[in-house]
């Protein structure tokens, strides 16, 4: 199975260029037919139209027509080459540039098209239809634009017999018309040039300036006013260069050359007036620590003056002469400290303290809750104080000690309480067995599997006998123990669909309640191979892709995918030996298919054009596919 030339899905039956220039740019019409025969109408078809090189291997020019309405159109359209949106176009040239052969072409991509004058151009014409773009092979331009263009190019290259290369031309702007007069002319000097030359008697400056020049003396430049050129002497009288100046000069002319001189303030303009109202510097004297300058009004002088402002709060005194006579409004004491004393405040004044050693001496002792002793100045003896409960043993055979305790943990009574003493234990039967029945019974469960015995937890004899009985309720119906679930969540459950492979349980509201459901549509078959799927056979004979895919769309399914295909062909749902269509390449270029053997559950692809067989023998027929419900 070998591939063979694709044909695309969307065929057009009738292109017709009828190329004319326009303002606009250029018509071409067309009709599309579907492969069976039902023509495009879509309200919003868009085009993409490419303007190809000679060979069709470069692109220089692109656009789309968007939103083309073919409706009741049967197919035919009519659009205007240079009226729609630009997507690419050589150099951004005009598009009657990019017909034209009178210059490179740089092709879409980077490689660059070198067109000669009888070349061609060729169009190729995309559209979507709504689902995928669907290309037509290109076509060659042969009447226009290059019948203004190509041809007329093509009988310009030569003038008589001259070819263009021989011919001057103007570049850029437009040569004027010459007369029968200039022309002579123009060939006079092209024959004798040399009367425009004249050979040099005097090589001076004046002479080659033509007696124009001024006779300047040695170390003198020539300058010009702007009208007439003079002799001028330099500062030095030798050679131009500039004056020797001291640090901080400056180049200053003195009406008649440059000399170096110091800036006076009367060189510089309206300076004086800038600095009439501005003090200076030297006036002012240089103050000390803690003084300001101060104006003296009467000496009319600036003068320095210390400070001496009052200061408040805390701090008491003068700027420069301070000193903190509180602490947070506390007054501290005049009375100086002496080494080791810290400032304590007294509850009057902070004042110098020693801080005390750490000794001294414990001065009474009382006693508290549940000592005795009093209060001890000097020596004594603290001990615990009685309590209500009377000394003894507590608790013996037939008793039990109850104790009551306070807070501080002290016995506040003491007691006891007497306890029964069993004797004379009997069994009522012979389940339970008691021994030594008086002061220490032992009481024996009797564990068997007879009459008269108690039964163990894997006794045969709880065989069924917990199992429920009576008429069951709640979702289920019937009697135990074999009850049956007639409800889910309350609402009934219906079967009389019957039951089904694969089959779901679903809610039916108008009915109110459940029921059985097949998992596939009517006329469907459940595959159950990797992920269950419906399938259905549309045909028996062969038909090519594009029905077939849109047979499986009008179905409400799909063309099987690999997967599904292979799923087929192992459950035997395909007849032996049958192709089917799998789904179509990326590029548009072919479809895929698969021959099945079903009888051997076994299967190959292969790639093939959109016919309805396989290099025109075995037909492909269409399988459907699709999703359970």
């Amino acid at each position: 199975m070998k591939p063979k030339h694709v044909r695309y899905p969307l065929l057009v039956i009738s292109l017709l260029f009828a190329l004319a220039a326009k303002a606009d740019g250029y018509h071409v019409s067309g009709k599309i037919l579907r492969p069976d025969g039902t023509p495009v109408e879509g309200t919003a078809v868009s085009f993409n139209l490419e303007v190809l090189s000679t060979d069709a291997t470069c692109v220089v020019y692109q656009e789309t027509i968007n939103n083309v309405d073919m409706s009741g159109s049967k197919g035919r359209f009519n659009l205007v080459l240079g009226s729609g949106t630009r997507v690419y176009s050589s150099g951004d040239m005009p598009l009657e540039k990019v017909v034209s052969n009178g210059a490179a072409l740089t092709c879409k991509g980077g490689t660059i098209f070198h067109p000669v004058a009888t070349d061609e151009r060729s169009l190729r014409i995309s559209f979507y239809d709504g689902s995928a773009w669907q290309s037509f092979a290109a076509q060659k331009l042969k009447a226009v634009p290059f019948a203004t263009e190509s041809r007329n190019a093509q009988s310009a290259t030569k003038l008589g017999n001259y070819d263009a290369s021989s011919l001057l031309r103007v570049d850029g702007g437009t040569a004027p018309a010459m007369t029968p007069a200039q022309m002579t002319t123009l060939l006079s000097v092209i024959t004798d040039y040399n009367q425009f030359l004249k050979a040099e008697t005097d090589p001076t400056v004046q002479g080659f300036a033509k007696n124009a020049l001024p006779t300047c003396a040695a170390g003198y430049t020539l300058t010009s006013n702007g009208t007439n050129l003079t002799c001028v002497q330099d500062q030095a009288g030798t050679n131009f260069t500039l004056p020797t100046g001291t640090s901080g000069q400056v180049l200053k002319h003195d009406g008649s050359q440059w000399k170096a001189a110091t800036m006076a303030i009367a060189d510089i303009s309206n300076l004086n007036t800038e600095l009439s109202n501005k003090l200076n510097k030297a006036a002012l004297p240089s103050c000390g620590t803690s003084q300001t300058m101060h104006y003296n009004s009467v000496s009319d002088v600036w003068d320095c003056l210390a400070l001496t402002l009052p200061l408040g709060g805390d701090v008491t005194g003068t700027t420069g002469i301070s000193q903190v006579s509180r602490l947070r409004g506390i007054n501290i004491s005049a009375t100086a400290p002496t080494s080791g004393q810290v400032l304590r405040y007294n509850g009057t004044d902070w004042a110098p303290a020693t801080v005390p050693t750490g000794t001294g001496t414990v001065t009474s002792v009382s006693a508290g809750t549940g000592l005795t002793g009093g209060t001890i100045t000097g020596a004594g003896t603290l001990g615990l104080a009685n309590t209500s409960v009377t000394p003894g043993t507590y608790g013996s055979a037939t008793q039990i000690p109850s104790f009551t305790v306070d807070a501080q943990g002290r016995l506040t009574s003491a007691g006891g309480t007497t306890v029964n003493i069993i004797s004379g234990v009997t069994s009522a039967n012979a389940y339970i067995t008691v021994a030594n029945g008086s002061t220490a019974p032992v009481i024996t469960a009797n564990v068997g599997t007879t009459a008269n015995t108690l039964a163990a937890g894997n006794d045969a004899r709880f065989t069924d006998s917990r199992s429920p009985a009576g008429t069951a309720g709640g979702d289920l119906s019937g009697t135990y123990p074999n009850p049956t679930v007639a409800k889910i969540q309350g609402k009934s459950v219906n079967v009389s669909a019957g039951y089904f492979d694969g089959g779901s349980l679903v809610y039916d509201s108008a009915l109110a309640s459940w029921k059985t459901t097949s998992p596939c549509d009517a006329g469907w078959t459940l595959i159950n191979k990797g992920e269950p799927f419906c399938a259905q056979k549309l045909s028996s004979t062969g038909t090519n892709f594009a029905a077939s895919m849109t047979q499986c769309l009008n179905a409400g399914a799909k063309l099987c995918d690999l997967q599904q295909a292979v799923g087929l062909c192992q459950s035997d749902f395909i007849a032996t030996d049958t192709s089917l269509w799998i789904g179509q390449l990326t590029d548009n270029s072919s479809a895929h298919v698969i021959l099945c053997s079903a009888a051997s559950n076994t299967w190959a692809a292969g790639t093939f054009t959109f016919a309805t067989t396989q290099d025109g023998s075995l037909p492909i027929v269409p399988y459907c596919c699709k999703n359970r419900r």
